[in-house]
C-alpha cells in the first residue's frame, strides 16, 4: 500500500499544534483505495504532511485502515456498477466525522442496474443513471454483524425506456464479470449473520425517475422525497441485525424483513411541471403521499438465492388518490425469462397486503430509524464548542464572561479576538 508523504515541519509551539491540527481538520483528505494522504492549505500552498502522533492517530484509523477496508468490502462490486469509477477523484474521506467517506459523482451502468440489479419497471431499462453523492459511514469494524453500514445518498436522477438493456455481446460481459465478482453460479448458504449489503440502511433524499413507455406505463414521472430502507423484524421494528437474524432463522428457512419509508412518493403523467392545482390533479397517477413498505421473503438455508415465500405490505398512513390511464393496466406481451445464471430459480407468487388510511404505520413518527451518524473527532468537537460559546459571548450586549473564562479564552489567538482582550 502507499506510504504517507512527510515533509520537514518548523518547530512550533504546543498551542499552535493545535491549531494546526484544527486547520487540517476543516480541510478535504483526498483517500484513494490502495493508501490515503492528508492535504491541507499552510495559507499559501498544498502540504502533504506526515501522519504521526496522538491526534493523528484517529486520522490513521479512519482513512489509511478502517476507511479501506470498508471500501475494499465492495470495489470489486463497485468496479461492475461504475465502470468508469476514479478512486483518487471520486472518494473522498471525512475527517471532520469519524468513520465515513464520501463516493462523489456515479454514473452508475444502465445496463449493470437493469439486468443484474432489475430496478427499472418491468418491461424497462434504465438509459441513464446518476447518484450524486454517497456518505458510507459505519460505527465499529467489529461490530458489522450487529450495526449496518449506513449510506446516505443525497440525489438519484435515472431514466428508463422500452429499449434493450445493450447488445447480446454487451449483456454477456457484464454477467460474465458479475459472475467472477459473485462467485460464480455455485449455491449461496445462509453463514449465520445478515449479508452486507442486504442488512445496510439507505437514505436517500431525492429520487427522481423519467418513464418513457408508450405501450406499458406510458411517460411518467416518479419523484420521492427522504426514503429510508432498512432491516426490520417481521412487526416492522428496527433492532441489530444479530437479533434479526436469530429471530429469523427457521427449519431449514431463513427470513429477511427491509422496511422503506418515503416521505413523500409521487408518480404524474408527462414530464412538465403543472402549473395550476386542478390541471396538477387530472394528471397524476399517485397524488404526493408518505407511504411505507415492508418487504418480507422466506429463503432456503442452504442457498440464499432461492426465495421460497415473498410478501409486500404496504401502508398509506393518509388518504390518496390514483388516476390510470392507457396504456398502463393494458394487456401487454409477456416479458422474457431472466437469465438463469442471474436467477436460477423460478420466484413465488407474491402476497400483496395494502392498507389505506388507517395511521401511520411502523411508529412512524414515534420511532423513525435513526441513520448511524459519524461521530465528531473530539478535536473538532471541542473546536466547535469554543466559537460557538465565544459567539454567544460577543454577540449578547447584557451578558460578559468571567473574568477567569475570559483569560482561558484569550489564551487562543482565534478566540482571543473575538473577546477583545
Amino acid at each position: 500500500s502507499a506510504t504517507w508523504q512527510a515533509v520537514v515541519v518548523p518547530e512550533i509551539s504546543p498551542l499552535g499544534r493545535v491549531w494546526m491540527a484544527w486547520e487540517a481538520t476543516v480541510q478535504r483528505l483526498t483517500c484513494w483505495g490502495e493508501g490515503c494522504r492528508v492535504a491541507f492549505y499552510d495559507g499559501v500552498r498544498l502540504v502533504e504532511v506526515a501522519a504521526q502522533g496522538g491526534a493523528s492517530a484517529t486520522w490513521q484509523a479512519v482513512c489509511h485502515s478502517e476507511g479501506q477496508f470498508i471500501y475494499n468490502l465492495f470495489r470489486r462490486q463497485l468496479a461492475v456498477f461504475v465502470p468508469l469509477f476514479d478512486p483518487v477523484r471520486q472518494i473522498e474521506a471525512d475527517i471532520i466525522m469519524q468513520r465515513s467517506f464520501y463516493l462523489r459523482d456515479l454514473h452508475m451502468s444502465p445496463a449493470a442496474m437493469s439486468v443484474i440489479i432489475p430496478l427499472a419497471p418491468p418491461g424497462l431499462n434504465y438509459t441513464h443513471f446518476w447518484v450524486s453523492d454517497v456518505r458510507v459511514s459505519w460505527v465499529n469494524l467489529l461490530s458489522l454483524d450487529q450495526n449496518p453500514i449506513a449510506l446516505e445518498i443525497d440525489e438519484v436522477r435515472a431514466a428508463a425506456k422500452e429499449l434493450p438493456a445493450g447488445t447480446d455481446e454487451e449483456i454477456e460481459e457484464l454477467i460474465q464479470a458479475w459472475l467472477d465478482v459473485s462467485g460464480g453460479v455455485n449455491p449461496v448458504p445462509f453463514v449465520g449473520r445478515y449479508p452486507l449489503l442486504d442488512g445496510a440502511t439507505f437514505r436517500i433524499h431525492k429520487i427522481d425517475v423519467e418513464i418513457h413507455s408508450p405501450t406499458r406505463y406510458g411517460t411518467l414521472r416518479v419523484s420521492a422525497e427522504d426514503l429510508d430502507i432498512l432491516a426490520v423484524d417481521a412487526e416492522g421494528r428496527q433492532r441489530d441485525l444479530k437479533s434479526l437474524v436469530q429471530a429469523g432463522v427457521g427449519e431449514g428457512t431463513v427470513s429477511f424483513h427491509r422496511l422503506l419509508e418515503c416521505s413523500q412518493l409521487t408518480a404524474r403523467y408527462g414530464l412538465a411541471n403543472r402549473t395550476t392545482e386542478a390541471d396538477a390533479g387530472a394528471h397524476y397517477l399517485l397524488d404526493p403521499t408518505p407511504v411505507a413498505a415492508v418487504l418480507s421473503t422466506v429463503c432456503n438455508i442452504q442457498d440464499l438465492r432461492q426465495t421460497l415465500k415473498q410478501r409486500w405490505t404496504i401502508a398509506f398512513p393518509g388518504s390518496t388518490r390514483f388516476h390510470t390511464v392507457p396504456p398502463l393496466l393494458s394487456p401487454v406481451p409477456d416479458l422474457p425469462p431472466p437469465d438463469p445464471r442471474l436467477s436460477p430459480f423460478p420466484p413465488p407468487a407474491t402476497e400483496w397486503h395494502v392498507r389505506f388510511a388507517d395511521g401511520f404505520p411502523f411508529q412512524w413518527y414515534v420511532s423513525r430509524f435513526p441513520t448511524h451518524r459519524p461521530q465528531m473527532h473530539p478535536i473538532a468537537a471541542v473546536f466547535f464548542t469554543l466559537v460557538i460559546v465565544v459567539a454567544v459571548l460577543a454577540a449578547t450586549s447584557v451578558l460578559t464572561p468571567k473574568p477567569w473564562l475570559a483569560r482561558a479564552f484569550a489564551r487562543l489567538p482565534l478566540v482571543g479576538r473575538f473577546l477583545g482582550g
